[in-house]
């Protein structure tokens, strides 16, 4: 895990460093940025997507219990620091949840799963403006929790290990210092521990409104 984060951390240097230099003579009129996003996407873990194990969970051996599963809901809140019109570096947070309602005779019930990000990214403006590629490295977390009377008992469920992101977006200026965009990412993440998941992903597509 150190040595991991070391190579990450001296990679994130030389880009950086790479960026101010390159971008010297091409200063962006703002050295900040923050946002959010809001979208939809699908969770996995160790392969089954939550939609899966939500329907594995509502199966039985003598009855079939009813069952409603939400969409998944994906947001994104990022900040930090604009090097030049090519690079920006900074924080993110990621997340998506779902969840599923569980209903049979008289009696019901919650899950619910949710994957966290929070990681140390760059983002690359090949062009200035328009197209990004981002990639990101840091801390995940993985919740599962379910209540009501249809499980045998309520519990709560929290498994911290390490993820990375990769992704793409397209950023459509509207004003002097405001950026609407549409992005699409995709992260894994990797845990420790005997009853923690070996890894989760997640894939998602979200709108994102920025201001810089």
């Amino acid at each position: 895990m150190k040595e991991i984060l070391i190579v990450v951390l001296a990679l994130f240097y030389v880009f950086a460093e790479s960026a101010i230099i390159h971008g010297q003579e091409n200063k962006s009129k703002s050295d900040w940025y923050i946002g959010f996003g809001i979208g939809s996407g699908r969770g996995f873990a160790e392969g089954d997507s939550f939609q899966k194990i939500y329907k594995d969970w509502g199966d039985d051996a003598e009855v079939r219990i009813n069952k409603d599963s939400s969409y998944p809901v994906a947001i994104n809140f990022g900040l930090g620091l604009i090097l030049n019109p090519y690079f920006h570096s900074g924080l993110d947070i990621s997340a998506i949840r779902q969840q599923c309602e569980y209903k049979y005779g008289g009696w019901d019930g919650t899950a619910a799963m949710q994957i966290n990000n929070y990681l140390a990214v760059i983002k690359y403006y090949p062009i200035e403006t328009g197209f990004s590629l981002k990639g990101g490295f840091g801390l995940a977390a993985f919740y599962v929790s379910t209540e009501g009377d249809i499980f045998d008992d309520e519990s709560e469920e929290y498994y911290g290990g390490k993820a990375f992101l990769f992704g793409a977006g397209y950023d459509f200026p509207l004003g002097d210092t405001f950026n609407l965009g549409i992005h699409a990412e995709y992260s894994k993440q990797t845990y420790s521990g005997n009853k923690a998941p070996s890894y989760t992903e997640f894939f998602n597509i979200y709108i994102s409104f920025y201001w810089f």
